[in-house]
Formats: C-alpha cells, structure tokens, sequence
C-alpha cells in the first residue's frame, strides 16, 4: 500500500517552473532527466527528476502543483496484482 503525500515529493528544488523537460540537470548538468507523473493528479508529468542526482523540479508553479497534489492526499495505492482496481479514498481494512 502507498499513500502519497505532498513529502513524497522533497526533493523538489526551487520555485522555478520549467514547462518543458530540461535537456540537462540545473544543479548536476547530468543529462538523464524523467518524467514524474502522480496519478489522479495530472494527465501528464507533474514533476522532472534527475536519475543522477535525484533534484525533482516544477513542472508547473508551486500553488499549481500543491492543486494538483490535493486531489490525491487522500488515494490510497495497493500495488499488488490487479493494483488499478484497488484505489481506494481511504485505508482498507
């Protein structure tokens, strides 16, 4: 079971919001950005994160961002098989 709060999210750097993925890392230059995508939050990445470093950066604002984070602080995430059937809008049983 994963619950996703806001401080799943600490790496999160800075207020600047960078729309598109970067090309390279602002803080290591390391080239190997991903996507980050919460689901229920937004259709699309949310955050951009370093695999070398692990800095995430906005995607959007961070008041836009704490929005779209809002609408998942209460889903519950069971990862098992057949996980999508289990999301749940508070703890099972």
């Amino acid at each position: 079971m994963i619950t996703i709060t806001v401080s799943d999210f600490d790496q999160v750097i800075g207020h600047k919001a960078f729309p598109d993925r970067p090309a390279k890392c602002p803080h290591c230059y390391s080239s190997s950005m991903k996507d980050v995508e919460v689901l229920g939050a937004y259709d699309g990445p949310l955050f951009w994160e370093c695999e070398t470093c692990g800095i995430q950066l906005l995607r959007f604002s961070r008041r836009t961002t704490d929005k779209h984070l809002r609408k998942v602080k209460d889903l519950h995430f069971c990862l098992e098989e057949k996980w999508m059937d289990n999301i749940c809008e508070e703890l099972p049983n």
